[in-house]
């Protein structure tokens, strides 16, 4: 049988091994190609030594065992149950020394630039990383470098390098950036992390009573919300949305919400809701104003709530 070499054979090789490839014969002479068999010849000597002991079913070898600073020539016969074919050899002969390519970083299509996902579920980053030699790979998260944990797993295949973190939190969320570094450059890639959450339990509430001696005073409402995408506030009393201008005050100061009413009157007893919405979902907290009527105890009710959604 006759083996033809393809003339865009890929070479690839570092110090200790060599990667080839090529194609299969036009011809098999009569009988099935059963597979190939690699042979190699250092540089200075007259010998060729057989390199695989079992023969080869791909197109594609990795030679092994080379000696770093050696030359090699590689040939190659394809083998049938008639025997085996004339040996051709490789184009280019192989030095074995490590081939320095600056690191490159390409960022999954999955997660390029950001990814959002909800909470429970599992974060992971995907990058496909190249350069010789294999580059060192660094995680980091918010400038801190990550480490293996009970929810964190770091696997670098090359070329593919995956971070995967189980079970995603809040505290999650932010800008992770991979770094690959060689002994020809450092490049780095980032992505943002966005976690979209459950609302948390309301903290810090109080009940506020008013009594008919504060009746004329002002009650302010106060409420502390987060999260991300940032929430829509609506106040409430009684289930019926109040405005700002209907006899209330609503104010807004990045994250903290007051409801401010003055003259207040007995018809201003209820209760009181603030409901925080976004994409992750919503979340309420109640807090009851009574105005009642003991003459011997008065004073002025001022509540603050937190809410968190994100």
């Amino acid at each position: 049988c006759c083996l033809i070499l393809s003339p865009t054979s890929t070479v690839n090789w570092s110090k200790s091994y060599a990667d080839i490839c090529w194609t299969k014969p036009t011809r098999d002479g009569g009988s099935p190609i059963l597979g190939y068999v690699v042979e190699a010849q250092k540089s200075g000597t007259a010998q060729w030594n057989r390199i695989n002991k079992d023969l080869i079913k791909m197109c594609a070898y990795r030679v092994p065992g080379l000696i770093e600073g050696m030359e090699y020539r590689i040939r190659i016969r394809a083998a049938n149950q008639v025997g085996e074919s004339e040996p051709r050899e490789l184009h280019e002969t192989i030095l074995a020394k490590d081939i320095l390519v600056p690191p490159e970083v390409v960022v999954d299509v999955s997660c390029r630039d950001a990814l959002t996902v909800r909470a429970g579920q599992i974060i992971s980053l995907i990058c496909r990383v190249k350069g010789r030699p294999d580059p060192e790979i660094t995680w980091t998260k918010d400038a801190r470098a990550l480490s293996r944990d009970k929810r964190t797993e770091i696997n670098n295949s090359y070329p593919l390098c995956e971070l995967v973190i189980s079970d995603a939190m809040r505290s999650d969320y932010g800008k992770y950036a991979i770094f690959a570094k060689n002994s020809s450059g450092q490049v780095q890639a980032t992505i943002v992390v966005n976690i979209l959450d459950i609302p948390g339990p309301c903290q810090n509430l109080k009940t506020a009573y008013a009594t008919k001696k504060s009746s004329g005073t002002t009650i302010i409402l106060e409420a502390d919300v987060f999260g991300k995408p940032m929430p829509r506030v609506t106040w409430k009393r009684n289930d019926d949305n109040l405005k700002s201008g209907e006899g209330q005050l609503i104010t807004q100061q990045r994250h903290h919400f007051q409801l401010e009413i003055p003259n207040v009157t007995k018809e201003h007893t209820g209760t009181y809701t603030v409901l925080a919405e976004n994409a992750s979902g919503s979340k309420t907290a109640e807090i009851q104003v009574n105005l009642g009527w003991d003459e011997n105890v008065h004073y002025c009710c001022q509540s603050t709530w937190l809410v968190k959604l994100s």
